[in-house]
């Protein structure tokens, strides 16, 4: 029966918002324009913008609305009540130091170095764990940063190049409900009129796994053949993460088939249980296998009048890496209780899992600006637009991406001769979507009463169906301390 267990478990989107305040008030075109930290993720060759010893801090809180009204099934008297997503903001913090190192030694004159730890931000989802939505997901978060040294060198009056080393890591947080069914034929299963959700039916399914250590890098280069044109871009090479961890599979006490299972004893993580008993299964040396895609940038930024920058990006996400995701090293076991159709039998599950995304590559169009008003007061703004990484097919609560655009506005103030603050707020919208031919459909166990060894992992019914609606809305604060003259 536990062959569930090498259904899918690991399905949520995965993808950037833009970070940092001055990068969010540009609306992400920053590739040539960035002079803060920031260089560091953008493009590190843009170090050469910062013309003093600074040090920068930066957060930032993104939220998501996702709007989930799946479609009704009056044939089968089923209705369901729209899902939206309950989780609290997300908030990401950025930190360095930069340095022009000409005041050490003349040969250094145009080296630039930054030491910081830098963050892609990926959204918190959380749903009613009992919604129509659970059996595409009921929470996630996933956390990944960088951190370690860049440099900048101007190699000729026209030519900076840059490169960056990054330690990263990747954890992953995820929930989402599968189904037993108990039905006389497997292509049952896919059947709305027969497969009608029985809550006693449902086995909840969890990851937690954490990689934290990989090495990565990423490269850059700025041209400037006249003084009001740069040319730029940079490269973040794709990153291969192999996440040790634990893959839990949690029968509720009313589980129409609990009475065939032998429970385990877990008083000492529920001490409320009344017996102690539980029918929660763990496997704790799993290990979750995934490629984050490389991202190329380019842009162009010109300098019409004194003060006033404004520049055009291209931004590619190899998004068509992200496959797939696997679970290794699975080895999970359950007892069968005594006299039931198992009759004491152990269960061993060791099948690999392999969940297939749908992911498609993904560009977008960048453009934005600043105009330094005064000698205390810069302002920003800039908008996007992108093109989604999944098909109308697999879109989802778990994989809420779509094409959208967005808006941002921000500034810089010098509040002191070495004191400069930074806001940005930003709003990303996808729209509506009424989805009709969606592919997410239930894990579903297959098993008959009759012959349990008969037992087959099946596709369920459709469950992604109806009308899905999301945005995000963004805020970001930052802080520069500056040291000394500009060289």
């Amino acid at each position: 029966m536990l062959l569930l267990l090498a259904a899918p478990a690991f399905a949520s989107g995965y993808y950037y918002i833009d970070s940092g305040a001055r990068a969010i008030g540009r609306g992400g075109a920053y590739v040539l324009g960035a002079d803060d930290l920031s260089a560091q993720y953008y493009n590190p060759a843009a170090l050469h913008n910062i013309k003093r010893p600074m040090l920068n801090i930066q957060g930032w809180a993104a939220s998501q609305y996702v709007r989930f009204d799946r479609a009704d099934e009056p044939d089968n008297g089923l209705s369901f009540d729209p899902v939206e997503n309950q989780s609290p903001p997300i908030y990401e913090p950025s930190l360095g130091y930069a340095a022009p190192l000409g005041g050490i030694h003349p040969i250094l004159k145009n080296t630039t170095l930054a030491v910081g730890l830098y963050v892609p931000t990926a959204p918190y989802l959380a749903y009613d764990e009992n919604g129509a939505q659970r059996y595409q997901l009921q929470d996630s978060l996933i956390w990944q940063a960088y951190a370690g040294p860049s440099v900048a060198q101007k190699i000729t009056p026209w030519l900076t190049v840059g490169a960056g080393l990054q330690y990263t890591f990747l954890r992953v947080e995820e929930r989402l409900a599968s189904t037993i069914c108990i039905l006389p034929d497997p292509e049952d299963c896919a059947d709305p009129a027969k497969n009608l959700e029985d809550p006693t039916n449902d086995l909840d399914l969890s990851v937690n796994n954490w990689d934290p250590f990989q090495i990565s890098w990423n490269a850059g280069f700025i041209v400037t053949p006249i003084k009001q044109l740069q040319i730029g871009a940079s490269i973040q090479p794709p990153i291969s993460y192999s996440a040790p961890g634990q893959l839990t599979a949690t029968f509720d006490d009313d589980f129409a088939l609990a009475s065939q299972l032998e429970p385990v004893d877990c008083s000492a993580s529920n001490p409320e249980d009344e017996d102690g008993l539980c029918y929660v299964y763990t496997d704790d040396d799993t290990t979750l296998k995934v490629t984050v895609p490389m991202v190329i940038r380019a842009g162009v930024q010109v300098l019409p009048v004194d003060g006033v920058r404004i520049e055009l990006d291209g931004v590619y996400h190899q998004w068509s890496t992200m496959s797939e995701f696997l679970i290794t090293d699975m080895d999970m076991e359950v007892n069968g209780a005594d006299g039931g159709f198992l009759d004491g039998q152990k269960i061993v599950v060791s099948d690999d899992i392999v969940f297939k995304t749908g992911f498609r590559d993904a560009v977008s169009v960048r453009l934005g600006g600043d105009w330094q008003i005064n000698e205390w007061a810069q302002v920003r703004l800039g908008g996007h637009y992108e093109t989604g990484a999944l098909p109308d097919a697999t879109l989802g609560v778990n994989l809420p991406d779509t094409d959208k655009f967005g808006v941002g506005a921000g500034g810089t103030f010098t509040i002191a001769k070495r004191v400069a603050v930074d806001v940005a707020f930003a709003q990303q919208f996808m729209g509506t979507k009424t989805i009709t031919d969606s592919e997410a459909t239930q894990q579903a166990l297959w098993t008959s009463l009759a012959d349990p060894e008969s037992s087959a992992v099946v596709p369920g019914k459709i469950v992604g169906n109806g009308e899905f609606t999301s945005s995000v809305f963004y805020a970001a604060v930052g802080a520069s301390v500056y040291f000394g003259a500009a060289d």
